[in-house]
């Protein structure tokens, strides 16, 4: 497997200047130049621009700016994040991409999507009640023109091509195209059906709900034919030197940028607890270069992609913020003092070490968060250590899933999810008991009060388990049964 690859993607948004003015959009324009020209400096794979036709972002153009960024840059790869191709012409798209490509010496990237906003639709005269088939037909004219060879085309949206030849011509005789995708399994499947590679849009939620669309996309490639290409993912986040300097920096304009949008799409206001959330847990990857870190080599490690590309704008942003945070994602995220205690390139194949590396496969316990496994002491006030002793089988009736400081046994039936996944951390708060009237207790002289399935505990880890003295004990039915519960209650009168 190729090298992973690490960019950084960005819609053009406005930033503010020192004094908190929003500069021009003709100045934001050469800011996004100067922060192309530190991520080449600083190492980072790939530089990608989004097109949009809105007053908050000032490149409608991609392929326009990265022309200007490769006659500055000597190794980044340019790309575009999307190309509206539904809303633009085919075969003008890959001219000014196979130019892009020329003067770039060959680094130029398209990918190919629909966008999330529709300005662009009436601005150039196409109806939105044509939305699926003018990208489903302009998709397939793209691939036939990625051959470059003379293409024959016909279709509903454009005019029929008969024997026609196209230029100008790429040196390597094929453009790198990808299709972005927000979530449709129809979409994947259709990218897999034209053999070019998926690049998954995860704004929200945790990244591995995506899993079952990657497997999707190779499984549908098998099937169909075709080529399964690495899997690449965009997220937005930020870089600062501190986790809270990252929160306070992104916070006001993310909220901004998102009541802005929610109110055309019918979203709820953003609150600073989902906020939190999504930094801790989702697909917002802020904070400082280890944590930032720790959390996109989790992603990777969970989808098994082969790029991950970081939105670092959001909103009015400060133009000297935006420029650290390319600083810090290439020198100390991407190509750090060293991967992550627990992650080593041996796990996948061909993966070079690097600062931040993805990791399909690690022992468990083994796989610490950053710097340290957790810093929640054990029953005996010692601190877990990934290194300490190993994790002993699940009881019975039980299975493991990962957890934050590495593997838990998840015995929590599915009406507690907010429990799913917390770290491993010796508690003393009883589990939320169920709503609804509780069953009746059945008094049975001496003998015990039978177990009740169903009820569980916080998962934690087993190493942690090991060393407590409140660890589950299984119950005669098989299933595991805090001891708590299982005291003998006398129901003999004095």
């Amino acid at each position: 497997m190729s090298d992973i690859q690490f960019g950084l993607d960005t819609f053009g948004d406005v930033p503010e200047d020192g004094t908190g003015a929003l500069v021009t959009q003709a100045a934001a324009v050469r800011q996004l130049v100067e922060e192309a020209v530190l991520a080449d400096a600083t190492g980072v794979d790939v530089f990608a621009l989004g097109e949009h036709h809105r007053p908050e972002y000032a490149v409608s153009s991609p392929e326009t700016v990265l022309a200007g960024i490769a006659t500055r840059t000597s190794r980044i790869r340019l790309s575009s994040a999307v190309t509206a191709l539904s809303s633009d012409d085919p075969v003008r798209v890959f001219q000014r991409f196979s130019t892009l490509d020329a003067l770039s010496s060959g680094r130029a990237e398209v990918i190919l999507g629909r966008g999330s906003f529709t300005e662009s639709f009436p601005l150039f005269g196409y109806d939105l009640s044509d939305y699926e088939v003018l990208f489903e037909e302009k998709l397939d004219l793209f691939v036939k023109l990625l051959d470059e060879r003379p293409v024959t085309w016909s279709g509903s949206v454009r005019a029929p091509l008969n024997d026609a030849e196209v230029f100008p011509r790429t040196e390597s005789g094929r453009l790198t195209a990808w299709v972005g995708v927000g979530g449709s399994p129809q979409s994947v499947v259709r990218t897999a059906g034209h053999g070019l590679p998926l690049m998954l849009a995860i704004i929200g939620g945790p990244a591995e709900r995506f899993t079952g669309l990657v497997d999707l996309y190779r499984r549908a490639t098998e099937r169909l034919g075709t080529t399964a290409h690495p899997v690449g993912m965009h997220s937005p986040g930020f870089v600062a030197d501190t986790d809270e300097e990252a929160r306070e920096v992104y916070w006001p304009r993310y909220r901004e940028q998102i009541d802005r949008i929610g109110a055309l799409r019918g979203w709820p206001p953003a609150t600073r607890r989902r906020f939190e959330t999504e930094c801790r847990e989702g697909s917002l990857y802020v904070g400082s270069p280890e944590t930032v870190a720790r959390r996109v080599a989790e992603a990777v490690r969970a989808l098994d992609v082969g790029r991950f590309d970081l939105l670092y704008t959001a909103g009015s942003l400060p133009a000297g913020a935006r420029l650290r945070a390319v600083e810090l994602y290439g020198t100390k995220v991407v190509h750090g003092a060293g991967p992550p205690r627990g992650l080593t390139s041996a796990t996948r194949p061909g993966a070079r070490v690097r600062g931040l590396e993805a990791v399909v496969a690690a022992p468990p316990c083994a796989e610490a968060r950053g710097a340290s496994h957790v810093t929640s002491p054990t029953a005996q006030g010692e601190p877990c250590s990934p290194t300490g002793p190993p994790n002993p089988p699940p009881l019975r009736g039980t299975s493991r899933v990962p957890c934050r400081g590495g593997v838990a046994d998840a015995r929590r039936p599915s009406r507690w999810p907010r429990y799913w996944g917390r770290a491993c951390r010796p508690s003393r708060r009883r589990p939320r008991r169920p709503s609804g009237p509780r069953p009746p207790q059945r008094r049975t002289g001496s003998r015990p009060l039978p177990t009740r399935p169903g009820r569980s505990r916080i998962p934690r880890c087993s190493a942690c388990r090991t060393a407590s003295p409140r660890r589950a004990s299984p119950s005669p039915e098989g299933r595991p049964t805090p001891a708590r519960w299982s005291t003998v209650r006398s129901s003999a009168s004095t």
